[in-house]
């Protein structure tokens, strides 16, 4: 599945991504190229926190906030696929009954 994120540079150079459909998730990259697999680090991070948590529908492009920094950062899609695969700890109990 695809997201956006929302891509500026803060004062030392690192590039920052913020997601709209993950409100607490902001990554950093000291490149462009290692932010996605960095969004894609948060966002695992982000899911092993909750307990019961699945991929939100991603918002449409057209239907994406307008960013207050809009004028110094610009749009990307990450490809969160793989966090599909997170791994999680259930805890499951078995019961049985010995029958003669």
């Amino acid at each position: 599945m695809h997201y956006y994120a929302f891509v500026t540079r803060d004062a030392d150079k690192r590039y920052r991504a913020e997601l709209p459909d993950f409100p607490d998730c902001l990554a950093q990259a000291h490149s462009l190229a290692a932010l996605p697999p960095a969004i894609v680090a948060t966002v695992r991070r982000h899911a092993d926190a909750q307990r019961h948590w699945t991929l939100p529908f991603a918002t449409p492009f057209g239907a994406l906030p307008r960013m207050a920094d809009a004028l110094d950062g610009f749009w990307i899609s990450v490809d969160l696929s793989s966090c599909m695969a997170i791994s999680a700890c259930v805890s499951i109990t078995v019961e049985a009954t010995e029958t003669c």
